[in-house]
């Protein structure tokens, strides 16, 4: 992670201008490597950080990263330009997926990215039980999922339609517990 010059004075001046005594910045990212990640740039008062954050000791002040965060905001950029704070984080929703990736990496990706950021909505999440001739999915719901009345039809309408538009080679998508009854 890269804080620019501009940004380090911009922080600095906020605190100043406030008046503020052992106050720091905490950076972490809500929800990473998901599509509703967000990153958040907090006042820390001395004590506030959380044990496992990353100090960064920078002039007057610390930042503190959070220690689960530090994967997403990897190659970030901090900048302050035209009065506007400006983070970049290429990896706060998850590195892009890369085309020599094994098909299992693929799938994982597709997964992660697309169909668990849609079930978490609702406090469920799925994972990859395994791939069956490269022409089906076994997958175990988790959350609030398990016992959903609704989940066939998720399955169906969304994860079915997510995974075969990216992957036209799957024929089958299957519920693991129902099949392991």
């Amino acid at each position: 992670m890269v804080l620019s010059d501009t940004a380090l004075i911009y922080f600095l001046t906020l605190i100043n201008l406030e008046s503020y005594t052992n106050v720091n910045l905490r950076l972490f990212v809500h929800n990473p490597c998901t599509e509703g990640a967000q990153i958040n740039l907090v006042y820390c008062y001395s004590g506030e950080e959380v044990v496992n954050d990353i100090k960064v000791k920078m002039q007057n002040f610390s930042l503190f990263v959070d220690k689960a965060s530090v994967e997403s905001l990897k190659n970030a950029d901090v900048l302050f330009e035209k009065n506007t704070l400006i983070i970049k984080a290429p990896n706060v929703k998850g590195k892009n997926i890369v085309t020599d990736s094994s098909f299992k990496k693929k799938i994982l990706f597709v997964l992660e990215k697309e169909v668990n950021p849609i079930l978490s909505l609702h406090g469920g999440f799925v994972r990859l039980v395994g791939i069956v001739k490269t022409h089906t999915l076994l997958l175990e719901f988790g959350g609030a999922c398990i016992g959903c009345g609704l989940l066939s039809v998720t399955l169906e309408k969304t994860i079915k339609k997510i995974i075969k538009r990216n992957f036209p080679e799957i024929k089958k998508v299957l519920d693991y517990s129902k099949i392991n009854k």
